[in-house]
């Protein structure tokens, strides 16, 4: 089977990361991946690109993105591609590459099947009515069949659109052979650091959907009963500096500490005590499942298809609101529980081996895949 997987732009981020998995897990089961990504992207922090794949390198700035929505030029060389490599499935990770693939399928020589991966949650990111129109009327006419990465993100999409036709649920997977925790100085440095503090971690871009200020003011909170609380900020993004004004607003530079982005982010999971996640959005957030791997308990909010991992109070503590203070009360229970909590981490890691190791995961893909074009058969 050939499958072209078609991405925005190849930065290092959670569903860019997946997808890179599961290429590779495709390939090892003797698939012909190539992925194809449409955007520049100028940043340093990338995914692996192999000899095979291809970046087109186009604007996301240029104004034919506004109007007509696609670039002439950019769609063409899609086109070409395609038409090129022949594949059985297209892999749309969401996001601009639904519209690129919509327009170009008329242009296919061949009866190439288009696949939507709903990465996340198309009420939050879609609250415009114009594009609701646009998306339902236009480019899902030419999607042929959509994979949630979870039950909430298809059926977001399926009440939005109006989305009928053939789809399942896939869900984000852990890959146990990326765990390194190898660097054993690191480790040694971490723990030491850390001292006898007990260290909340936040994990992910620094962007307005995943509210780390949220995580700011829980460690305030928790610090009015727990001197030697402290807070750890893995990662990057647009509001770093705001963040660190806001850190500095309620005096807490000596109690929160930024890493900044870490290609390796196990060591300090492997430190940490707790998982505290403060999205307002996700789809089945990959991090919760890192985290359980490696025995730490997440506290989160009601988002996307968490609890289809954290499906009860012994897998993590899924709050009942996205209030700092929710987190705050939900995060001292785990810290004055510590048995309680040490049961929780062996719950979640024995329930990410079950449920979401990568080679269930990827054999589903290839099984719904030949389901999608054996239909054509039919």
């Amino acid at each position: 089977m050939k499958v072209i997987f078609l991405d925005t732009y190849p930065v290092r981020r959670g569903s860019q990361v997946f997808f890179e998995e599961l290429a590779d897990a495709l390939i090892d089961k003797g698939n012909e991946v190539k992925k194809v990504y449409l955007y520049q992207y100028d940043g340093s922090v990338t995914i692996k690109i192999n000899s095979n794949d291809i970046l087109l390198n186009a604007s996301q700035k240029s104004l034919y993105e506004k109007f007509p929505t696609v670039q002439p030029k950019l769609l063409f060389k899609l086109e070409k591609i395609v038409n090129d490599f022949n594949p059985d499935i297209i892999l749309l990770n969401g996001s601009r590459t639904l519209k690129y693939a919509a327009f170009a399928k008329p242009f296919f020589k061949q009866k190439t099947k288009l696949i939507y991966r709903i990465i996340d949650s198309v009420v939050f990111w879609n609250s415009s009515y114009l594009k609701q129109l646009y998306y339902r009327n236009i480019i899902l006419k030419n999607i042929d069949a959509a994979i949630g990465v979870s039950k909430a993100s298809l059926d977001d999409v399926k009440k939005l659109y109006n989305f009928k036709k053939k789809s399942t649920v896939i869900h984000r997977c852990f890959n146990a052979n990326k765990v390194d925790l190898t660097n054993t100085s690191l480790i040694k440095d971490l723990i030491e650091f850390k001292g006898n503090n007990k260290v909340i971690l936040f994990l992910g871009n620094l962007t307005q959907q995943k509210r780390p200020e949220k995580f700011i003011q829980t460690i305030k909170i928790l610090q009015r009963k727990y001197s030697d609380c402290v807070g750890w900020i893995v990662g990057d993004g647009v509001l770093k500096q705001q963040m660190i004004d806001e850190i500095e607003k309620h005096n807490l530079s000596s109690k929160i500490q930024f890493w900044g982005y870490q290609k390796n982010v196990f060591p300090f999971i492997s430190v940490a005590d707790i998982l505290l996640l403060t999205s307002d959005t996700e789809g089945l957030p990959g991090v919760t499942l890192e985290a359980g791997y490696l025995k730490v308990p997440t506290v989160c909010p009601n988002v996307g298809g968490v609890k289809e991992f954290i499906n009860n109070d012994s897998i993590g503590i899924v709050t009942k609101d996205n209030k700092p203070e929710t987190f705050a009360d939900q995060v001292s229970f785990l810290l004055d529980n510590e048995a309680y909590r040490k049961e929780v981490g062996v719950n979640a890691k024995n329930k990410v081996i079950a449920d979401f190791d990568m080679n269930i995961i990827s054999n589903k893909y290839i099984d719904f895949f030949h389901q999608i074009i054996d239909s054509e058969k039919n």
